[in-house]
């Protein structure tokens, strides 16, 4: 519930000042180009900051009739008002000051940057403008720390700031990770803009200057004291006397006081103390403005940019977990399969989406909603729930009443339940917010049986397909899903068969392929989607690049696979179809000083050709399970060849119908915990390709041995992206 307030609190913040924050960013990144425009002129001369200020005084007084002010802008620029005999060497001008010549003319403000001013200020409506303004810059205070309260929450606790970003979604990761580091920035320039419209207003107790000192003078004919002592880079500004007159004083402003000064004597008359507000409206002006400063200028530029970035992927987001309207073909009290859907940004629906329309197309009577609006369905036979986890196990946005109304009025009549989670393992609490729908559920004296609860790491499309395709047949439902997640249709390539090897015994029906591929633009680790004939459903496999065209796949046959039996089936010569999907996430790592891969079955295919990749020779170690020794003969030439090159420093294999005991590679990885904790802890990389149950087990090893061994959380180095999966 926290949650939800902090959510539309900034949702509501970000809709109602929408209009006048765009205005505003807009107007300021053109603006904070202006401070650095006026940087980059060649008005500034080196070593102000040692020139006594009675020298510039002499010079001044030597080189022109009448001396108005001299002034010390923040770009360093030293600014004159003077008279002259000369018509060019009067009014306002820039001037060397250790010889007082001129160095050139004032330049007028530029009119683009005139009206951004002008528009950025006030919208050009004058003080009501100007109230807006100020409120504006308040609301986007407020939007900023609502936004980071919900970053916080996402990231499980203030320490967890600075971790790693799981991408689940492109304009939700950017919105984030964009947040996370222009935060500073953004509170800065709505502070001080806040700061200075209640000063505008007198809403903010200006002050006036408090005399300290007053001494009384005699007369003198030489110059000297503080004007001797005060160099001119200390200065904002000195005014010079109208007369000679000896009660005529120089007007000396310093940033925090100003001084009364006699102009024979050069002693102090009079100080007067400037308040702290004077000092906080120039900082805040400075800051808000980029004056002075090429750098901060940069980043107020850059800050305004992501305020219109945050506008757009904020509304994105929202738009995103708005959409999807769901649609039901069947009422509430008619559907014998429900399925329930808990999404954070909109992004699980997608997954409900499908499955209802596949079961639709089986002729099911199934309906499809939110968590939060769940009901006592009367006909149920079947839930199935789908759902993410925000945070620390908290629950997404459109299921924070699920538990209450399930409580209140839970089902009627016996049902069969199945839970999907989606997460990232980066997260401490990985698809806790599933588990405990599943924990709940199950406790239902209706709930007549239960399938195990299946966790789907980022979004695997390909796992999802797995679990439908298992649910149905468990159903005596054929599922099938469409081939990819999205609607946008990738080019299909066609390859050609150049070779094909057969494991066939008591245990074993897998074989390998290398194909021909039309393009060279892929990497081993990547994917390619196959469509056997009579068949709208893409089988997706790991593959090998063997060289620039030649890619390795490693398959087993299944009684009754579609695609598998397809492949088989294939000679020399043949072509098939395909289409190839980027893998970034599961290539071979180019900066880690060590990798582990960890594979059984075909999973190792893809590291068949990582090998290869690995041209700084770095220590690779690799574990593998198989049935049994024949397995290995598939892929034996391309381990022996990695090992004598030094591309493979160590290989390990278990064997789980070879000779008993039977060992799988989760044994290997136990026992090697010593070795893989100082690999981890050194910076290293793991990898793991295969079958779920197998990464299941790994990644609960690992994180036994990461607490025994390093005393650290196996989600810190998950987060550092030291640990890469590609399982199904």
């Amino acid at each position: 519930m926290v949650k939800r307030i902090w959510r539309y609190s900034h949702f509501l913040l970000a809709v109602s000042s929408s209009i006048f924050v765009l205005l505003a960013s807009i107007t300021g990144l053109f603006l904070a180009f202006e401070p650095i425009e006026n940087q980059l002129r060649d008005f500034k001369v080196k070593g102000i900051e040692e020139i006594p200020l009675n020298h510039v005084i002499d010079t001044m007084k030597s080189t022109y009739e009448e001396v108005v002010e001299i002034m010390v802008t923040p770009e360093g620029f030293v600014k004159a008002s003077v008279f002259s005999m000369e018509e060019d060497l009067s009014g306002d001008i820039y001037i060397n000051p250790y010889n007082g010549q001129k160095i050139g003319d004032i330049p007028a403000k530029r009119p683009l940057f005139e009206f951004m001013t002008t528009l950025h200020r006030s919208l050009f409506l004058k003080t009501t403008g100007r109230i807006l303004v100020g409120i504006v810059s308040f609301l986007l205070f407020l939007i900023a720390i609502t936004g980071t309260i919900l970053f916080i929450k996402r990231q499980n606790g203030i320490q967890n700031v600075f971790k790693r970003i799981t991408k689940d979604d492109f304009y939700q990761f950017y919105h984030v990770i964009l947040g996370r580091w222009t935060l500073l920035p953004i509170l800065i320039i709505s502070l001080s803009g806040v700061y200075l419209s209640l000063l505008r207003f007198d809403l903010v107790p200006e002050g006036e200057p408090v005399a300290i000192q007053t001494s009384s003078v005699n007369g003198s004919n030489s110059m000297s004291g503080v004007l001797e002592t005060i160099k001119l880079g200390d200065i904002e500004s000195l005014e010079f006397p109208f007369s000679s007159d000896e009660e005529d004083y120089f007007i000396l402003t310093l940033p925090d006081k100003k001084l009364s000064i006699n102009q024979v004597t050069g002693a102090i008359v009079e100080t007067n103390q400037f308040p702290v507000t004077k000092s906080v409206a120039r900082v805040s002006f400075n800051l808000h403005t980029g004056t002075g400063s090429i750098l901060w200028s940069l980043v107020l530029a850059i800050s305004s940019a992501n305020i219109l970035f945050f506008l757009y992927s904020g509304f994105a987001i929202s738009i995103k977990r708005l959409s999807k309207k769901i649609k039901n073909r069947y009422k509430p009290n008619e559907a014998e399969i429900i399925i329930l859907v808990g999404s954070e940004n909109g992004s699980t629906k997608s997954f409900g989406q499908i499955f209802y329309s596949a079961l639709l197309n089986q002729k099911q009577k199934v309906y499809w909603e939110e968590l939060d609006s769940y009901q006592n369905f009367p006909n149920m036979t079947d839930m199935v729930i789908l759902t993410s986890t925000y945070g620390e196990g908290d629950p997404p946005a459109n299921a924070t009443q699920f538990f209450s109304k399930f409580l209140e009025n839970p089902p009627t009549r016996k049902f069969n339940l199945a839970v999907v989670g989606f997460g990232s393992l980066a997260y401490p609490k990985y698809c806790q917010y599933a588990k405990d729908v599943n924990a709940l559920i199950s406790k239902n004296v209706n709930c007549e049986s239960g399938r195990p609860i299946c966790l789907i790491h980022n979004k695997s499309y390909t796992n999802f397909q797995t679990w439908a395709s298992s649910w149905g047949n468990h159903k005596g439902v054929s599922i099938e899903l469409p081939a990819q997640l999205s609607s946008q249709k990738k080019k299909s390539h066609t390859f050609s068969v150049k070779s094909k090897t057969l494991v066939n015994d008591d245990f074993n029906e897998t074989f390998t392929l290398e194909l021909e591929s039309p393009k060279k633009q892929f990497s081993s680790g990547d994917l390619i989607g196959i469509l056997p004939p009579d068949s709208n459903i893409e089988r997706w496999y790991s593959i090998a690049k063997l060289n620039k065209r030649r890619i390795l796949l490693s398959v087993k046959r299944h009684e009754m696979g579609v695609c598998s039996n397809y492949l088989r089936n294939l000679e020399t010569g043949d072509a098939l179809h395909a289409i190839f999907r980027v893998n970034k996430d599961f290539h071979f790592p180019r900066k880690a000083n060590n990798v582990i891969l960890i594979a059984n079955g075909t999973g190792i295919a893809p590291y068949l050709g990582m090998l290869f990749d690995n041209k700084r020779s770095i220590p690779v170690s690799l574990f593998w399970g198989g049935r049994n020794n024949t397995s290995f003969t598939l892929y034996k030439k391309w381990i022996e060849s990695a090992k004598s090159q030094g591309l493979l420093t160590d290989f390990k294999i278990a064997y789980s119908k070879e000779d008993a005991p039977f060992r799988y590679v989760q044994d290997l990885i136990r026992h090697e915990g010593t070795y893989l904790a100082h690999s981890l802890e050194k910076g290293g990389t793991i990898m793991i390709c295969g079958s779920i149950s197998m990464q299941n087990e790994v990644l609960a090893i690992l994180e036994t041995i990461t607490q025994d061994y390093n005393g650290r959380n196996f989600s810190d180095f998950l987060q550092k992206g030291q640990i890469l999966m590609d399982c199904y």
